[in-house]
């Protein structure tokens, strides 16, 4: 497979933790190559741009490591068991890759995320080895953002640490029960582990800021006051600097399985907009 179909294959499942305007258009595509002549707004399913804390909007590389994976989140597009085609980069594609977009002017940054490999070891090795390559080999001075496995061991975490800007982990659900709505594969402990020992090992990085982030899942099973009770938790015990939430719809949710087929009035999209809201009081 050439690398620009891994780049059209592998952005749009990185697309997932944008906004819901890509999601509707990335469900519709997932597993699809883009056709040749792409336009730029084509181009977006890999090239986001991001608001810096100043305000400023840069481009940044939205890709996965690989789609292939493990676990049946059942609103996902990429989840186990789904027939399309798969793909992965190697830490050296993807490097250098990034370094070439970079140099170009076409990029000031990488968000890397990947799809879940075994129990997640594999998975995070292969994303702290694309960081290596691009921090030590190329020298890479932008943004880099790298996702946190479920079971990430201490040292991956550690390095991961090391090499980024930002870490985060897609806690998506507030509790055990929710997670299961959304999940038969995931727990939240495995999920909550990693992003613990991100909060334990910033203080000890006396060189940069690394901050620590989440995202939840919006809808299909939990409530405005599980999610308000888990973010006051991470918040008060500095888990994390910020709690990001996302409203899911995609028309490829497992048959079957309760959750969000499309928000709808009063449903998950108003009930999400209101504990956001309710964050900030």
């Amino acid at each position: 497979m050439e690398l620009q179909q891994k780049l059209d294959l592998l952005g749009a499942g990185a697309g997932f933790d944008v906004d819901e305007a890509a999601q509707v258009s990335l469900c519709a595509t997932a597993g699809k190559p883009l056709p040749n002549g792409r336009t730029p707004a084509e181009l977006g399913r890999s090239i986001s741009m991001l608001t810096r804390s100043d305000g400023k909007k840069v481009p940044i590389l939205k890709v996965l490591q690989t789609s292939a994976c493990a676990k049946d989140c059942y609103y996902c597009p990429f989840r186990a068991g789904r027939d399309f085609r798969r793909a992965a980069f190697t830490p050296e594609e993807l490097a250098r890759a990034t370094d070439q977009l970079y140099r170009a002017g076409r990029i000031q940054g990488l968000f890397l995320s990947s799809g879940i490999v075994g129990k997640g070891e594999y998975s995070q090795e292969r994303i702290v080895a694309t960081a290596e390559i691009l921090r030590r080999q190329y020298e890479f001075r932008g943004y880099l953002h790298l996702k946190l496995m479920p079971n990430a061991s201490a040292a991956a975490v550690e390095r991961s640490m090391q090499l980024a800007d930002r870490v985060s982990v897609n806690l998506e659900a507030p509790t055990p029960a929710a997670l299961d709505r959304r999940s038969g594969t995931k727990d939240l402990v495995s999920l909550l582990n990693p992003l613990r020992l991100a909060a334990s090992l910033a203080p000890r990085r006396h060189r940069r800021r690394v901050s620590h982030v989440t995202q939840f899942v919006v809808g299909g099973g939990g409530t405005d006051r599980d999610l308000l009770r888990r973010t006051d938790e991470l918040y008060r015990r500095r888990v994390v600097a910020r709690v990001l939430q996302r409203v899911f719809t995609c028309a490829q949710y497992a048959p079957g399985r309760p959750g969000p087929h499309g928000p709808a009035p009063g449903g998950a999209s108003v009930s999400g907009g209101l504990s956001h809201a309710a964050l900030w009081l």
